[in-house]
């Protein structure tokens, strides 16, 4: 069991570290702590972390039960949970499952690690915040769905990229908005604001190559605006290639990509229940 464990642990700490707003603490640092009798608070300061993830796994005949929960190691809020019963004819099908699913719900935009980020920065003064805890609201009030929402992501973005013009999120986020504008809102000639959601698209990647949501708005850019699918195609293959368990990505190839722009919504189909089985969000 310990070799299985520690095998699904270190599969989640490299598939985390594909997620660009996650810092990922590596095994050779967290593994020091197996054996060690240190709360929660303990290993989070000594390790400059904010959230914790942690598991167990018992096993009955040929049944497991893995436990796995997510705590903010300074409030000692339990923020997620999940416990698993499988069979273990197929180890190591079980442990890319749950692999999949834990990486998958803790890095969604709607997962319990972004949802608890947000309800903090709400909190906090505005001339505290990060470039990261920008986006975060900007994203907050462009999926308001409304015109003034989406101006307000618009300000925010430009103050977060004055905080930290070399963050890749911020252009990608600066990306979908003008995206939105051009599809919804209009409220600049559509021209800027086709010419403004690719640019962002295009400085996300040029900032971060291994960034899959910089791919992601180049994808829908492409489709819906300059109706090019094979270039929406090469950047969603890109974006899946980088980060496989992106539910979010997945959810919008599946959802729209496919079986609009491409004409194949059967394996649209089959790339949103792949969405919906690696996260409820």
């Amino acid at each position: 069991l310990e070799l299985f464990s520690d095998g699904i642990a270190r599969d989640i700490i490299t598939d985390l570290s594909s997620f660009a707003d996650l810092m990922v603490i590596a095994s050779t640092s967290t593994f020091n702590y197996k054996e060690k009798t240190k709360s929660t608070r303990q290993v989070a300061e000594e390790l400059g972390i904010r959230y914790v993830l942690s598991g167990s796994v018992q096993e009955f005949g040929e049944n497991l039960r893995i436990n796995v929960q997510l705590v903010d190691a300074f409030s000692g809020e339990q923020l997620w949970a999940e416990r698993f019963d499988r069979e273990t004819r197929d180890i190591f099908a079980v442990q890319d499952e749950i692999t999949q699913n834990v990486v998958a719900t803790l890095g969604a935009m709607e997962g319990p690690i972004a949802l608890a980020d947000r309800a903090r920065t709400r909190s906090k003064h505005a001339t505290n915040l990060t470039a990261y805890e920008y986006v975060l609201l900007a994203r907050d009030a462009r999926n308001k769905w409304t015109l003034e929402g989406n101006n307000e992501s618009l300000e925010l973005m430009q103050k977060a990229i004055e905080l930290d013009p070399k963050y890749a999120r911020s252009y990608v986020e600066l990306a979908f908005t003008y995206f939105q504008d051009a599809t919804r809102y209009r409220s600049l000639p559509r021209e800027e604001s086709v010419k403004e959601a690719l640019s962002n698209a295009l400085t996300a990647i040029e900032l971060d190559q291994t960034f899959a949501e910089g791919y992601w708005a180049a994808g829908d850019v492409y489709a819906w605006l300059f109706m090019q699918p094979e270039k929406a195609l090469s950047s969603y293959d890109r974006a899946l290639a980088l980060n496989p368990n992106h539910a979010d990505i997945l959810a919008s190839w599946g959802g729209w990509i496919l079986p609009t722009v491409l004409e194949r919504p059967e394996e649209g189909i089959e790339a949103v229940k792949k969405a919906m089985r690696l996260s409820p969000y």
